[in-house]
């Protein structure tokens, strides 16, 4: 399911471009650039440590969308060379947020006490279900013997009852830590909405029950708490010339508190990008959570209320802080294991950034997009509610943000971490910086970082009403600091803005240049393509984004804008009726594409015939044989 980043790499002349395709959950693959077909995973299954073993072909791999390349050998020499991650997290780790509803809180209980509470909390969540079960099974054999006003009375009855001790038990509100008290409120109100639902007629299939397949999904989780003393936090970072047949892998530690107790970072949300400088590798703890909630996208779509009930109890609010791991190139040399990281912290949360390649005095520069108060990670469900739009949800869209975003430019001691200086680009009117997404900048070759980033290209999703479930309203309330409270951001959202793209001068930081979309015109996945007048982090060339519009939603353009003189808008509209596309993400651009010459492959046999050695599952081998491998011969 690689299906987030296109990353183009170019090791040697010889290979020319090598087209790397990318997730947050799974290992990378190579695509030949020109018939798009997988040339190979990058290492082998082996190679890579699981986010929590299963049983299965496919396991989840964490790793970052955006790894980092640099031609430049760097102090150790070499070749050029490839930076990415493999991650994971502890029981702790993995339920911490779930269990505080937030990810700032402090740690105050180890792994140990963290799994044995979430297994008390199946177990509760199972008795209840057990009882809920019996005590319906119990009215449908009334329901058949006694007269129909009868048994509509003792319905109502029954729901008035939960409905009070649901009162009893306290509000039930995004961001709440997980107690015995939450699961009893949620479950309390999945058994009353089952009441609601009239039993069936006699001869009459009776409906799928929610509460067996949620007392299914129970059963699942207890398999995986019971596995999970199995899960540790680590870091390994990669690296990787391109050639070797064995990655090289450094595990990183952390001297500062808020660390595992052999000095792993812990990593609560997602490590969806890095980036890499003459002299550093920099690693984010970003604000695009991947948690139980985010893997299990949709466990049982034909029981919204199940799904509604799993959410609000896996679901917990981002971080209000941004987490750099600053590590020195000069220490990754093939003789050492292990690294150590320097932590730094900024306010507010980070989903995407750059870095300047040059770090003149050991001076990091880095450029970023502030999320305070959107989880890009979330997403709007059939379920939801949209308080203030007029017009249904945008099921599967991302959703909306509660406060406006901000773009900021710091410089960091490379070697203290001290945060030496910080800017803020201004956003007088409140209207442009809304769901800051995706960003481009101008790389000629198509892979060389530029040496400094004068002009970032930011794509901004605006604000939507229909994009703003009262759940995530909830959830990102506390978010802090705020340039606007959940009230004001939502009667925006009400109002409408519509997407942007933003011209960013970094030095002096304000948004230079802005083009603002029709109302009803959706433009998103901006990829810089540079002229014959492009430097590397400059500003002359083209933009070129994906635009959806309601007026024809059976219809994509690409509209080309000069990305110097973005006010003017698109110089053209590319469109034809046989292209539509959906929500796009990440872009690439190349200078030019050829098929595949590279030698390096992991043959596929091999690879998985180690794991299904393991798994020991004749069906999935006979699977695998028959349908599978005769395509990678």
């Amino acid at each position: 399911e690689v299906n987030t980043a296109g990353v183009p790499r170019r090791f040697n002349a010889a290979d020319g471009t090598r087209l790397r395709i990318t997730w947050d959950a799974g290992r990378p693959f190579e695509i030949d650039p020109v018939s798009l077909e997988i040339a190979t995973a990058v290492g082998f299954d082996a190679e890579w440590r699981e986010q929590i073993p299963l049983q299965l072909p496919f396991g989840i791999v964490t790793t970052p969308a955006h790894p980092a390349f640099d031609p430049d050998p760097g102090p150790q020499g070499g070749g050029a060379q490839l930076f990415t991650l493999n991650y994971g997290k502890s029981i702790g780790t993995a339920l911490h947020p779930i269990l505080h509803g937030e990810v700032d809180a402090p740690f105050d209980r180890d792994d140990e006490e963290v799994q044995a509470m979430g297994e008390r909390l199946v177990t509760l969540a199972e008795r209840l279900l057990g009882v809920a079960r019996w005590v319906l099974k119990l009215l449908e054999r009334l329901e058949r013997l006694l007269p129909g006003w009868l048994t509509g009375w003792l319905r109502g009855g029954l729901r008035g009852g939960l409905g009070a001790s649901r009162t009893l038990l306290g509000p039930v509100d995004a961001a709440t830590p997980v107690t015995r008290r939450q699961v009893a409120s949620e479950l309390l109100g999945l058994v009353a909405e089952q009441l609601q639902q009239k039993p069936p007629l006699e001869g009459e299939e009776p409906a799928p029950d929610p509460l067996d397949e949620l007392l299914r999904l129970l059963k699942v989780a207890r398999k995986l708490l019971k596995d999970a003393d199995q899960m540790r936090d680590f870091v390994h970072l990669i690296g990787w010339d391109g050639e070797q047949q064995k990655l090289q892998q450094w595990t990183v530690r952390v001297n500062d508190g808020n660390r595992s107790p052999d000095g792993s970072p812990r990593i609560l949300q997602s490590m969806h990008q890095m980036g890499v400088t003459q002299d550093y590798v920099i690693l984010m703890d970003t604000v695009f959570k991947l948690g139980a909630e985010q893997l299990l996208t949709a466990p049982s779509p034909e029981f919204p209320a199940v799904e509604r009930t799993m959410r609000n109890l896996l679901d917990f609010r981002q971080s209000d802080f941004t987490h750099l791991f600053i590590i020195s190139r000069r220490d990754l040399t093939p003789d050492r294991k292990e690294v150590t990281a320097r932590r730094v912290t900024l306010p507010r949360g980070t989903a995407h950034f750059l870095v300047d390649h040059d770090n003149p005095d050991q001076r990091i520069t880095l450029h970023c997009a502030h999320n305070n108060g959107w989880d890009a990670a979330e997403w709007c469900r059939p379920y939801d509610t949209f308080p203030d739009s007029a017009f249904p949800g945008v099921v599967g869209m991302a959703t909306g943000s509660t406060d406006i975003n901000q773009l900021a430019r710091y410089v960091i001691d490379g070697e203290s971490g001290e945060v030496l200086e910080s800017r803020h680009a201004e956003d007088p009117d409140l209207d442009l910086t809304w769901m800051l997404a995706l960003c481009a900048w101008s790389q000629p070759d198509g892979v060389t970082p530029p040496p400094r980033i004068h002009q970032i290209f930011w794509n901004g999703w605006g604000s939507h009403g229909d994009l703003l479930p009262a759940w995530i309203e909830s959830l990102n309330a506390a978010a802090a600091p705020r340039t606007l409270t959940v009230e004001e951001a939502a009667a925006v959202a009400k109002r409408g803005l519509p997407a942007t793209l933003l011209r960013l001068a970094t030095p002096s930081m304000p948004i230079a240049d802005r083009y603002v979309f029709p109302a009803g015109r959706f433009g998103n996945s901006v990829q810089f393509l540079p002229s014959s007048r492009s430097s590397p982090g400059g500003g002359e060339g083209y933009l070129l984004c994906v635009v959806n519009g309601s007026d024809d939603p059976s219809r994509s353009e690409f509209w080309l804008f000069d990305a110097a003189r973005l006010s003017n808008g698109p110089l053209c509209r590319l469109g034809h009726p046989r292209v539509k596309v959906g929500l796009t993400i990440h872009s690439t651009w190349v200078p030019e594409i050829a098929p595949r010459r590279a030698t390096y492959r992991v043959p596929v046999k091999e690879d998985y015939d180690r794991r299904l050695a393991h798994i020991k599952r004749a069906d999935l081998q006979e699977l695998f044989d028959t349908y599978v491998y005769p395509h990678f011969p």
